[in-house]
């Protein structure tokens, strides 16, 4: 059962807007401001890139990987409320440790063309999965069991999340 047209753009359209968020937030910092941390603690915005990078790595992963279920499932009110949680900075979700920055990257160009590659990765998945999209299955840590178009929707959702603290981290705000 394909996920239809018009859902499979609306989340390709996601999944390249969230790009341009990062990117429109890597644009704006000052090379002064890449590796700078805010006073309050926290990541700087080349941290950041370095965690999302490694997130959508798993998340693609599972994306690729996942367990396919005879019935397909949907639940459109559970995919609003993932669109809208996951870009809710005032929810505060901790990464677990193994998803926290270790300094992989040396610079910010270094960093957003390893997001851009596993960015087109995760479209090219998306496109080629999309027959099973709502039979995938995933499991999260904190959401759960996931079919493949809730996955996405968390994916497009992680990466636009940081780009707004990106954006704070460059402006001191963290």
């Amino acid at each position: 059962m394909k996920v239809g047209t018009s859902l499979l753009e609306e989340l390709i359209g996601m999944l390249e807007a969230s790009r341009r968020d990062v990117d429109d937030a890597i644009a704006s910092l000052s090379d002064a401001n890449i590796s700078r941390k805010p006073q309050s603690g926290g990541w700087s915005a080349l941290d950041c890139l370095e965690h999302i990078v490694f997130v959508e790595g798993v998340y693609l992963g599972w994306l690729e990987n996942a367990v396919v279920q005879e019935e397909p499932r949907r639940d459109p009110e559970r995919e609003a409320w993932i669109t809208a949680r996951v870009g809710d900075r005032s929810w505060d979700w901790q990464a677990p440790a193994v998803a926290t920055p270790k300094g992989r990257f040396r610079s910010m160009p270094e960093a957003l063309a390893e997001f851009h590659a596993v960015r087109a990765r995760t479209v090219a998945a998306v496109k080629t999965r999309e027959s099973s999209l709502l039979r995938l299955q995933a499991s999260h840590s904190l959401l759960g069991i996931m079919n493949g178009v809730e996955l996405v929707r968390l994916v497009a959702g992680h990466a636009s999340r940081h780009a707004v603290q990106i954006r704070k981290t460059g402006g001191g705000l963290g």
